[in-house]
């Protein structure tokens, strides 16, 4: 124990009357301690060595002042001593007497133990701030018009300090905060009238009660930064805190700023004035972050807020001034109640914070989705889409049997196959009951691109040698040697890496507008592959195998010309190699006629690879392959996937094929599909701008050009068209090396009266960009 805290033990017994446990709680300025006693805890404040006593009197004065109030309970009761003083002094050991203090302790949880806060707790906030408010606004003390740094009608002392923030971007940030403070707001905040406020609701001052969905804030603690201000700085302090941390800040702010109107009217200069505060309460968190940490770098109390700070600040730079403004104004003077979902503005702006920038976004104004049904989505407002181009949700958005089979087998277990499981052997043998009975063997995995790498090894291992032919413009996955064997990836223009010297890339063979076209093209096609394996062959290697996407889909929903696999793998074959078919876009009855892709070429691969639909949006991949070829890579070291193959994968993707059953799902693709490919043809009679329709059942595109002899790519105008269809709640997507091929690949619930509808808006949209 060290003297001070034996120092107190003496003082609790002998003023007070009180023995128990002492704890230590963490501050700025004063010592902190949570007393035990008498089946009751209480809070000894021990103000610093040169506190004055009337500051403690300012703080005893104002929780007995809110005690006797409405609000008596949100506040810590002051104990007095047995003789009835308020306060003891006390000496602490080191020659100093200092001022202490007994206060109940408020149950509840403080703030700050929560990862995240909703906008209903932060309208809570808003709420106890502006009731208190009211009630402090009698008060009144000498000490509330002393200079403090955290009072925002002082922060001009900013700018006497930016050179303690040493990263000179993040320097000028708040150079830019302090400059507009000292200029406009300023002088806008000294005309407000003043009073007493708390001035200080940070997360380790807030106490919350309640459980789940049901937490508010029910108390508050230290009133040791009161002071006399316009009351706007009190949300404004309030909301720099509440927006911090994870879920949507924006969200979190209207709703304090809202309550807190409603408990204590703000005029529409301190509505004006609140947003822009909030940043100036933001900037003296960071600068006086960074003095102290220069003058204390071991006090990690010091900084505690620093690193949130900086993120709301980056985050209020990505929604704007403006709308962040007009948002917390609205929020104070508009009677509807704002609505606690995320704006889409606001996830703009954390999403350019969070995410990576070369993830994309569809669509000139992206869509805010948030519910699914077969093939529909919902956006936020409540607006319906008709969805032409997921294929993960297999069977349809969120299909209920699905979602309780996952549902079922979470609630019961969730394991690997290290484990024996029915669940799992039954799904791989349903599986290989639809494939031909060479395919004997399969793994599952949790991406495609899993399994791709996976079929990488297996060829490998197979063969014994490295070199992979892979066709132009296909795509496979975004791991390391997923991407090693993606032309799609490794040819693009931003593209770090070159295709490796093990991989040789063949022509796709589009006729319409590959290199080769029309009547001969196939034989062209397979003349140059022919040339490219004897290329192989002329260094001394073999292929380890050749892997192509049954009906290219990325190169632009491409229809391979008839027998171009058979031919091509039996070359393959010949040279030592084995034959890889993607069937991640072209399975489980998309094309409508067959039930894997590779049928609609008549050819026998050694290795198939599944993925995206196979869990209807649960991750679950697969890989099939023969015998000799599993065989082969069993020699090697054991394969484990921690998630492939897991129970409730499995129990996804037999979920997936009942439904497939059930529903006759791939009767339905084959009648829609050629419902569609009928229509789309309509279409280009009256559209000259579509060049070539192809495909099969529900795996469809729409080549468009610019004008039909030349078969210009009609690049710019499928952007738009692609754009004019989202306005007309239309969803599909573009792919083609030159992006001017209309992507048609929806859920495999999509039926007649949803073709029928598309055809609709598709005619209207080409019309609307003609």
């Amino acid at each position: 124990m060290t003297a001070i805290e034996q120092a107190i033990r003496n003082t609790l017994n002998d003023a007070y009357g009180l023995e128990g446990d002492i704890r230590r709680l963490p501050g700025e300025y004063d010592l902190n301690f949570v007393i035990k006693a008498a089946s009751r805890r209480f809070v000894f404040k021990l103000m610093r060595a040169d506190c004055d006593v009337p500051f403690v009197e300012m703080q005893i004065a104002a929780l007995q002042h809110v005690g006797r109030s409405e609000l008596a309970g949100i506040v810590p009761e002051v104990i007095c001593t047995k003789a009835g003083a308020p306060m003891v002094m006390l000496a602490d050991g080191g020659g100093d007497q200092r001022v202490g203090w007994l206060l109940s302790f408020l149950p509840g949880t403080l703030m700050a133990e929560l990862e995240a806060w909703t906008p209903p707790l932060a309208a809570s906030i808003g709420n106890l701030l502006g009731r208190l408010d009211r009630v402090l606004e009698s008060f009144d003390h000498p000490l509330l018009d002393r200079v403090l740094k955290w009072d925002l009608r002082q922060a001009g002392w900013i700018s006497q300090h930016l050179d303690s923030i040493s990263e000179p971007t993040r320097r000028a940030h708040i150079k830019q905060i302090s400059a507009r403070f000292v200029r406009e707001l300023k002088p806008r905040l000294d005309a407000l009238p003043r009073h007493a406020i708390y001035n200080d609701a940070n997360d380790m001052n807030v106490f919350v009660s309640g459980k789940g969905d049901q937490l508010e804030a029910s108390g508050l603690v230290d009133f040791g930064d009161m002071i006399r201000s316009p009351r706007v700085c009190e949300p404004a302090i309030a909301l720099a805190y509440a927006m911090m941390g994870p879920a949507d800040p924006l969200a979190r702010g209207v709703a304090l700023a809202r309550a807190y109107h409603q408990a204590f009217p703000l005029s529409n200069e301190e509505a004006a004035l609140l947003a822009p505060l909030v940043k100036v309460r933001l900037a003296i968190t960071v600068a006086n972050a960074a003095i102290q940490r220069a003058e204390n770098p071991h006090n990690r109390y010091l900084a505690v807020s620093e690193a949130p700070a900086w993120r709301l600040l980056d985050y209020l730079d990505a929604i704007g001034d403006e709308a962040f403004e007009a948002a917390i104004r609205a929020a104070c003077m508009r009677e509807v109640e704002p609505s606690p979902r995320a704006t889409k503005t606001s996830l703009l702006a954390r999403r350019r914070i969070v995410a990576l920038g070369n993830q994309s976004l569809f669509y000139e104004d992206p869509l805010h989705i948030v519910s699914g049904r077969k093939h529909f989505l919902h956006d936020a407002d409540g607006v319906e889409y008709l969805d032409v181009y997921n294929n993960v949700p297999h069977v349809g958005h969120a299909h209920p049997h699905v979602v309780d089979a996952v549902t079922r087998q979470m609630a019961t277990i969730n394991t690997n196959t290290r484990y024996l499981q029915e669940v799992h052997l039954d799904y791989a043998e349903r599986m290989l009951a639809r494939l031909p009975a060479h395919l004997s063997k399969i793994v599952f995995l949790s991406s495609a691109s899993e399994a791709n790498e996976l079929a990488l090894r297996l060829a490998r291992a197979a063969t014994g040698a490295r070199d992979m032919l892979v066709m132009d413009h296909c795509y496979h996955g975004n791991t390391t040697g997923a991407m090693d064997i993606s032309p799609y990836k490794f040819g693009h223009a931003k593209s770090l890496n070159a295709a490796p010297d093990w991989v040789h890339v063949v022509a796709q063979p589009d006729v319409y507008r590959g290199i080769h076209r029309g009547a001969g093209a196939a034989e062209k096609y397979i003349d140059e592959f022919r040339k490219i394996l004897g290329n192989i062959e002329r260094k001394g290697r073999k292929p380890a195998g050749f892997i192509c996407e049954c009906l290219p889909s990325v190169g632009g929903q491409i229809v391979l010309p008839p027998g171009y696999l058979n031919t091509v793998y039996a070359m393959v074959r010949a040279a030592g190699g084995i034959c890889i078919a993607d069937d991640v876009q072209t399975g489980l009855g998309r094309l409508g006629h067959w039930f894997c892709g590779f049928e609609q070429q008549e050819c026998m691969p050694d290795v198939v690879v599944w993925g995206k639909p196979l869990g209807n949006g649960f991750p679950l991949a697969a890989v099939a392959m023969t015998r000799p070829i599993a065989d082969a890579f069993a020699r090697g070291p054991e394969f484990f996937a921690t998630f492939g193959g897991s129970s409730a994968a499995c129990a996804a993707g037999a979920a997936v094929l009942d439904v497939m059953n059930d529903e006759n799902l791939q009767a339905r693709a084959l009648k829609t599909g050629e419902q569609l490919l009928t229509g789309l043809a309509e279409l280009a009679q009256r559209h000259a701008i579509i060049g070539d329709v192809r495909g099969f059942g529900l795996f469809l595109g729409v080549d468009l050009v610019r004008d039909r002899a030349r078969r210009d790519a009609a690049t710019v105008e499928a952007r738009r068209l692609m754009n004019r269809l989202r306005e007309k709640r239309v969803l599909v997507g573009l792919e083609g090396p030159e992006n001017n091929v209309l992507k048609i690949r929806p859920p495999m619930s999509f039926d007649s009266a949803a073709a029928e509808q598309f055809l609709t808006r598709l005619d209207e949209a080409l019309a609307d960009i003609s």
